[in-house]
């Protein structure tokens, strides 16, 4: 299979309809590095592992996707880990248009959906992802780790950008999807209808109800909103996770 071939396959990737559920791929990495050189010398199999990657967002994050830790001095870029409840939340993300998830540290939560979000976007063409936390430096810092797996996939694998914003504010691919961040607010969001919009630390920003309601036009129109933030007590809190956590007024 060329990749020519593979341009003409008529499928919407990472779809409900056509993708491969993430709770049913494997869990662990099937590609090591000995693979990684074969591939690399055979056009064949590139389009093969393009394909998988198409058909599954879980296989991409855990073939192809790495993460910075930047506590580690060692190996600071590791792959995504392929953790159970890392794959449960890649499916129900799949699975669902609007979730709410709590976080603590070290849950690589926030790197796993800035992943899935630029997956969406190299994958699927015509997309427009968005991504928002509490100020412009934390939502620039979401980007730079979407940018960062974006840089450390093969070149045969990535989608092209067309150009690079210095301000590392928005990544434009050449399939016509776009993934962007923007800074708290809910005038901030008003006049997009985005296919996919993370709000990052949704806890710690202050118009959450109203930023929320904003978007509800993402969510009306087929597209999938996911909000994550620590357990702080909040808007967000009391709507999403109060009654989950078991928390009385």
């Amino acid at each position: 299979m060329s990749l020519a071939v593979l341009d003409q396959i008529a499928f919407v990737p990472w779809s409900r309809e056509d993708g491969i559920p993430p709770r049913e791929a494997r869990l662990e990495p099937e590609i090591w590095r000995a693979d990684v050189e074969r591939i690399e010398a055979n056009r064949e199999e590139q389009a093969l592992q393009r394909l998988a990657c198409m058909r599954s967002s879980w296989h991409w994050l855990v073939n192809w996707c790495f993460t910075l830790d930047e506590h580690d001095a060692r190996t600071p870029y590791k792959r995504f880990p392929p953790y159970p409840y890392l794959q449960e939340v890649a499916h129900t993300w799949w699975a669902e248009d609007l979730t709410a998830w709590p976080k603590s540290r070290q849950m690589v939560l926030t790197w796993e959906f800035a992943l899935l979000y630029l997956g969406d976007a190299q994958f699927r063409p015509g997309r427009l992802n968005i991504l928002q936390s509490q100020g412009r430096d934390e939502a620039v810092a979401v980007m730079r780790r979407a940018h960062l797996a974006w840089r450390m996939q093969p070149a045969w694998l990535r989608t092209p950008m067309m150009d690079t914003d210095p301000s590392q504010m928005e990544m434009r691919f050449a399939n016509g999807s776009t993934l962007k961040v923007i800074p708290a607010g809910a005038k901030q969001i008003q006049g997009y209808t985005p296919s996919g919009f993370l709000m990052d630390e949704a806890a710690l920003q202050e118009e959450a109800r109203e930023t929320y309601e904003a978007a509800q036009a993402c969510i009306a129109g087929g597209g999938r909103m996911t909000m994550v933030s620590r357990c702080d007590r909040s808007w967000w809190h009391d709507v999403f996770l109060a009654d989950k956590l078991g928390v009385k007024e």
